[in-house]
């Protein structure tokens, strides 16, 4: 039998979350409950910017995988995204998209099966 944790509550960040933020208890729970402890990282996790993302080149082998799809693009290749049917899957598959699309790369996706194909390549 599954027992549910239930996080204690830290009623002071709480409460100060909601205060300078103007915020619901129930909101600043949740933030809290998240690791958030003051007003300015739960401003900066409300209102997410790009400038706040890490360098994608800290990503393994991004380097290379980058140049190999520049390099398809210079040569006119075509370039499949294998896709994943669960909702980050199709998001980052659409971004993906979206993005060789702006680069003008000759792109299709594949997306596979939940029940027929299952996991993986």
């Amino acid at each position: 039998m599954k027992k549910w944790e239930i996080y204690p509550e830290n009623v002071q960040t709480v409460y100060q979350l909601c205060q300078d933020l103007n915020i619901s208890s129930s909101l600043a729970r949740i933030l809290s409950n998240r690791g958030v402890s003051s007003s300015a990282e739960a401003e900066k996790f409300l209102n997410p910017r790009l400038n706040h993302l890490n360098d994608p080149f800290e990503i393994p082998n991004i380097r290379p995988a980058a140049e190999r799809v520049l390099r398809a693009r210079e040569s006119g290749e075509k370039v499949l995204v294998y896709g994943d049917y669960d909702v980050d899957g199709v998001t980052g598959t659409a971004i993906l998209m979206h993005t060789l699309k702006f680069l003008e790369i000759n792109a299709s996706y594949y997306i596979p099966h939940r029940y027929g194909e299952g996991y993986s390549l």
